[in-house]
């Protein structure tokens, strides 16, 4: 038997017959008193008549099932287009999130590429400064050696001076023992 719920209560066309006179006999043949053998068969059967008018017919059955159908293609037609909205919303706010994001990538880029270029700048002006103060460094050191050569030069030219006088003097001190010896 199924009972449904007190808000959609079924009523049956034929109510079963409970016999409460044939119910309360029983009771008082079992050894209960009278009073309260007839007090029991009432209150069972105010219980059965509460309890079958509870029960579900089959056309009420067929009639809660097409009640239920219809609801359930409301709430899926609901479901569905709440679907359908929040897909569209989605859809619409990926788009923008998705430009915006390329907004952003593009104005990195551009600012780090104005930073690359300024970097370039600088480093191309650090390299010409560091060229500049190196063949000035160089030039300077390039006259220093060439004054330093300079100088050994005029030393070794000198040295060679000197030893050019006294192999003269030599030559002619040899020359002058030559004479001697050969030419008394």
């Amino acid at each position: 038997m199924l009972l449904l719920p007190t808000g959609n209560l079924m009523r049956l066309r034929f109510m079963p017959v409970f016999d409460t006179l044939k119910f309360s006999n029983t009771l008082k043949t079992a050894g209960i008193p009278a009073p309260q053998a007839d007090a029991q068969a009432v209150a069972l059967a105010e219980a059965l008549e509460t309890c079958v008018g509870r029960l579900a017919t089959s056309d009420g059955l067929r009639q809660q099932s097409t009640t239920l159908r219809g609801e359930m293609a409301r709430l899926g037609t609901e479901l569905r287009a709440e679907m359908a909205q929040q897909g569209t919303e989605l859809r619409t706010e990926m788009a923008q999130l998705g430009t915006e994001l390329r907004s952003e990538m593009a104005q990195l880029g551009t600012a780090l590429r104005a930073e690359m270029a300024q970097m370039g700048a600088e480093l191309r002006g650090e390299m010409t400064q560091m060229g500049a103060e190196l063949r000035g460094e160089m030039g300077q050191m390039g006259a220093e050696l060439r004054g330093d050569m300079k100088q050994m030069k005029a030393d070794l030219q000198g040295q060679v001076n000197q030893l050019k006088w006294m192999i003269g003097v030599m030559g002619l001190g040899i020359a002058a023992v030559l004479q001697r010896l050969y030419f008394p």
